[in-house]
């Protein structure tokens, strides 16, 4: 195996990788409810699958032109092979001319080209007759039961195609059959996919939110500036408060210590809701910050 060709292999299996993690990742972030790492996942995806169709177009045009190629360089062979011989028929003929009358002068006229053409025109008109008077004789004397003793497989006006599929026929039969079963199995598969996906990620108010209190814990990461962990928090809240349905508020900020903070807001999230607000608060929401969320706790009111 080539260099070029173990290159190629390498980078298709790297494509390939690439493209199926990528695509993994985006379900996992849309499930999550981080939607702007799923963009980025969904970008890194499509540009891995259009490397990989890249790689398999350029490969099939590359076998394209290599055959191409060859077939021109069989067809010019072909050529100058029949050049040559051509011109080694004619030399041949030539040297070796048999027909010495064609030399003679013109003022000496022969009588084998009439005759020819004469025993031509005769023996073409015998052979007509003959032709005609068989046809009739034939017709006359064609026995269906003989034809079809002969052949029995083969009715008389169905053509010489067996009736019964070959080997061809049914090797194609069952190739289609494993298509279908392979499409049908690839709807189904996706179809299921896009149900669970559609319940991770619709929006159901009454699981979202409540009368009640929730506290987050967050750890922040601050990347070349440095605020507040309790200001940046409050930018967090702000930012993600409109994933949720109803009017929240955020009634405490707690520090814990220097990248710890906890806050607290009135409505009580369910698992919807804890999805959404923790998908976004950890979906690197603002620039030059991460926040991981820690702990996340849900009391409705009345609970004590």
């Amino acid at each position: 195996m080539s260099a070029a060709r173990i290159a190629r292999s390498i980078g298709f299996a790297l494509a390939a990788v690439i493209l199926a993690v990528s695509g993994a990742y985006v379900v996992i972030d849309l499930a999550r409810w981080e939607w702007n790492r799923a963009v980025i996942s969904a970008l890194v995806m499509v540009s891995a699958l259009i490397v990989l169709v890249s790689m398999v177009l350029f490969r099939q045009l590359h076998r394209i032109e290599q055959r191409l190629e060859s077939l021109e360089r069989q067809r010019q062979r072909h050529d100058e092979a029949d050049t040559l011989d051509t011109l080694r028929s004619t030399n041949h003929a030539v040297a070796n001319r048999r027909f010495q009358w064609l030399t003679r002068p013109p003022e000496r006229l022969g009588v084998f080209i009439p005759v020819l053409l004469g025993a031509g025109v005769l023996l073409s008109l015998a052979a007509y007759l003959v032709e005609r008077i068989a046809g009739v004789f034939a017709a006359a004397t064609l026995d269906p039961r003989t034809a079809r003793r002969l052949a029995p497989d083969v009715p008389l006006g169905s053509g010489l195609i067996p009736t019964e599929p070959g080997p061809l026929v049914r090797t194609t039969a069952r190739h289609r059959a494993v298509t279908v079963a392979v499409v049908a199995l690839t709807a189904f598969v996706s179809l299921a996919a896009v149900g669970v996906l559609r319940e991770l990620t619709q929006t159901r108010p009454r699981e979202v939110t409540a009368a009640g209190t929730t506290s987050i814990v967050l750890d922040i990461d601050q990347r070349r500036q440095s605020r507040p962990v309790a200001i940046v928090a409050e930018d967090l809240w702000g930012a993600c408060r409109s994933r949720l349905p109803g009017a929240g508020e955020l009634t405490a900020i707690i520090q814990l210590d220097g990248e710890h903070v906890e806050i607290e807001f009135d409505r009580a999230l369910g698992r919807t809701g804890r999805t959404r607000i923790t998908g976004c608060l950890e979906d690197h929401t603002l620039d030059l910050v991460r926040a991981d969320v820690l702990a996340i706790e849900s009391y409705p009111a009345g609970d004590g």
